[in-house]
């Protein structure tokens, strides 16, 4: 698993979340875009052939936990609806997406006000 820094203020973690369809099946590897307006979850599949899962809007309601039993585990919840388990690579990864999501959230509903 990687992250990737593209822009300023764009990261790309890889990471896994737990196959929905068959549980008993290996984890999916998806990709979780972070820049300042949204976050993303995407399902590489090359280039042209990337297919976005769910996205949400920091002004609409974004939250994160970092799971306590688990130290590479989160649980982020989209839009309010989509709540999602994703598992990063290192504690440290995910500690830094924590607060990337939890601080561009903050600073989204203060423009709101």
């Amino acid at each position: 698993m990687q992250s990737v820094c593209r822009a300023e203020g764009d990261a790309l973690y890889e990471i896994e979340t737990p196959n929905r369809k068959k549980p008993s099946d290996k984890p999916m590897r998806l990709m979780l875009h972070i820049n300042k307006q949204r976050v993303k979850l995407v399902k590489p599949g090359g280039v042209f052939l990337s297919a976005t899962l769910v996205k949400g809007q920091y002004k609409d309601k974004v939250a994160v936990q970092a799971d306590r039993r688990d130290d590479r585990r989160l649980l982020l919840t989209l839009g309010g609806v989509n709540t999602l388990d994703v598992t990063l690579p290192t504690p440290r990864t995910r500690d830094t997406v924590v607060q990337t999501i939890r601080r561009l959230a903050h600073a989204a509903q203060q423009q709101q006000r």
